[in-house]
């Protein structure tokens, strides 16, 4: 079914309005080809609060490929944004940390 939809998703074109402004993590294997330069203009325009992080030697299932580092990234991202929720890091109104 995926595939054969795959046209249909492939071109589909993002509506501006589809953005979430909270701190979002993208992990990648320097391998992979699945998120290369020019897919994040997008990616940061749709998650502007987006961080990627590249593990080396690893493809597409980075997870798998690298379990370690992946978990090692994905703890650091979340012991961050549980520090900035303790700070009581103003938001704004779109949800977005500030600047204190």
């Amino acid at each position: 079914a995926i595939m054969r939809c795959y046209p249909q998703l492939a071109g589909w074109e993002y509506p501006a309005s589809l953005t979430y402004h909270q701190p979002s993590l993208f992990i990648k294997g320097s391998e992979s080809r699945f998120i290369e330069n020019h897919s994040l203009p997008a990616i940061y325009e749709h998650f502007p609060n987006a961080l990627l992080e590249v593990i080396p030697d690893a493809g597409h299932w980075v997870h798998s490929e690298k379990p370690r580092e992946t978990l090692e990234l994905l703890n650091d991202f979340i012991a961050a944004s549980d520090e900035a929720d303790r700070e009581g890091a103003p938001m704004d109104t779109e949800g977005r940390y500030r600047a204190a």
